[in-house]
């Protein structure tokens, strides 16, 4: 018995030293006031987490944009439905404890912006645009966060 207490003391201390570890990688490579989603490298991935970032502008998520964004996840990326539902889950996790990712735009695309095709660009402003006009009319901090998405890839 006090093997296995040992045991899961020790899992418990690499499990930390692992944690402490990847925050300060990441604190590096971004800064120290970084969230996980400034490090996506995957455009889909990317585009996802904006998509949802534009619906949660005006506050949360209706079921609504949901069941949207997960038709349009499945008919933009070529995704089966169970996957689209894991995007979403994934990028609203993400997604948390933000009330708005205004302002982290440029951060979100920093890191893959490199990676996304011209094809892929226009994907993105157009979901964005499509996302922001499920439940009403694009509003203005909707429209601000697709400009700023757009002009990320200007300067390339």
């Amino acid at each position: 018995m006090h093997l296995v207490i040992a045991l899961i003391g020790v899992l418990s201390g690499l499990l930390l030293l692992f944690r402490l570890w990847r925050k300060s990688r990441a604190e590096k490579l971004l800064g120290p006031k970084s969230q996980p989603f400034h490090a996506l490298r995957n455009p889909v991935e990317v585009v996802a987490v904006l998509a949802l970032g534009i619906a949660k502008c005006e506050g949360d998520i209706s079921q609504e944009q949901e069941t949207t964004i997960l038709n349009l996840f499945v008919n933009e990326f070529n995704m089966s439905e169970a996957d689209a539902g894991d995007l979403f889950s994934r990028s609203a996790g993400l997604l948390k404890n933000e009330t708005s990712i205004a302002a982290d735009v440029e951060k979100i695309i920093h890191v893959s912006r490199s990676i996304f095709s011209q094809a892929q660009v226009y994907s993105m402003i157009s979901l964005m645009g499509l996302v922001s006009e499920i439940d009403s009319s694009m509003s203005e901090a909707q429209e601000q966060m697709i400009m700023k998405a757009g002009n990320v890839f200007l300067s390339r």
